[in-house]
């Protein structure tokens, strides 16, 4: 049982780690970041260390704060959507672990995926009437 939960926080601190590098990437620093969000900095920290999974919403204001691209946008998300589908598999197996998170991250993953395929369809056509 610990050697899941080893790899569920190994999946969290990697997504977690992913956002702070996007952070980190776009100059903006966790006090800057928790004031545009309504966020705490303890909150932020938790967040980067994988300590926790942020909501959709805190999750989206960040990537919007940080300037995401389609593609850190979609790695992110994945990266939450595993790191969340592991703790919903543990909850199958009778952990008492909640999974409202895990339909969140992946509604949210399913409409950025669906952008990104039209962004690059649009970049597409551009690129073909040069």
């Amino acid at each position: 049982m610990s050697r899941n939960n080893n790899k569920t926080q190994n999946k969290r601190q990697l997504a977690g780690s992913k956002l702070k590098l996007l952070c980190a990437r776009a100059h903006v620093k966790p006090k800057m970041l928790a004031k545009k969000i309504g966020k705490s900095v303890s909150a932020i920290s938790q967040i980067e260390s994988g300590a926790t999974i942020p909501s959709s919403k805190t999750l989206l204001a960040i990537l919007d704060c940080c300037n995401a691209t389609p593609d850190d946008i979609h790695n992110i998300i994945t990266s939450y959507v595993l790191a969340v589908s592991e703790r919903e598999a543990l909850t199958a197996r009778g952990m008492s672990v909640t999974t409202v998170a895990a339909r969140h991250f992946y509604s949210a993953y399913l409409t950025v995926k669906k952008e990104n395929e039209s962004l690059k369809a649009e970049i597409a056509a551009l690129k073909g009437n040069r």
